[in-house]
């Protein structure tokens, strides 16, 4: 607990685990995001990776972030905007550790376009700021998940905010198959 908000660290599986058909292409992603530091370094810029992960609740969102804290062998941390306010959720993301995961779910049960919804207390111009790199933070992957893609603001799903977008969807047949072959 830090002030009315609380901070979840967590692990996840690895991708071997993890039964999705766009596995692969985070999984290419998070290479190149390694293989990219220097050139942040050397630009001076901040060495982030955003992704917004948006589908039918149950198809992996969650999951798929802990697997890419799994795989980057970084802390996972969930922050819950529910009790927070703007200067808690900037002093939050502050705190961090740098080669962390921050999960923020459900973002659509928080904003519809730019407006805060029900008891939420942080501006949206704090949370865009925020997760821009006001806080210059270094090593960092922000995933943020929605079931309403439509109701978010585009500027918070920009590139430099959400360099990678992925929807998942329903399982096919080929990754039903996957997955039990694995299990039986």
């Amino acid at each position: 607990e830090w002030g009315g908000w609380a901070r979840t660290k967590a692990t996840g599986k690895p991708f071997s685990m993890i039964y999705l058909k766009d596995k692969d292409r985070i999984i290419k992603d998070l290479d190149r995001f390694k293989e990219l530091q220097p050139l942040y370094e050397k630009l001076g810029v901040a060495y982030k990776r955003g992704y917004l992960f948006y589908g039918e609740p149950g198809n992996g969102k969650s999951t798929l972030a802990y697997a890419i804290g799994h795989y980057m062998k970084y802390d996972v941390y969930l922050l819950d905007l529910s009790n927070m306010s703007s200067s808690n959720f900037a002093k939050a993301v502050k705190n961090i550790p740098d080669h962390s995961v921050v999960v923020i779910e459900d973002i659509d049960s928080f904003y519809n376009r730019r407006e805060p919804l029900k008891d939420n207390k942080i501006t949206f111009s704090t949370f865009i700021n925020t997760l821009s790199g006001v806080a210059q933070k270094n090593n960092i992957i922000t995933v943020i998940t929605t079931n309403d893609p439509l109701s978010l603001d585009p500027a918070l799903i920009r590139d430099g905010r959400c360099d990678e977008k992925l929807e998942l969807n329903n399982p096919d047949r080929e990754i039903v198959e996957e997955f039990l072959s694995s299990i039986y």
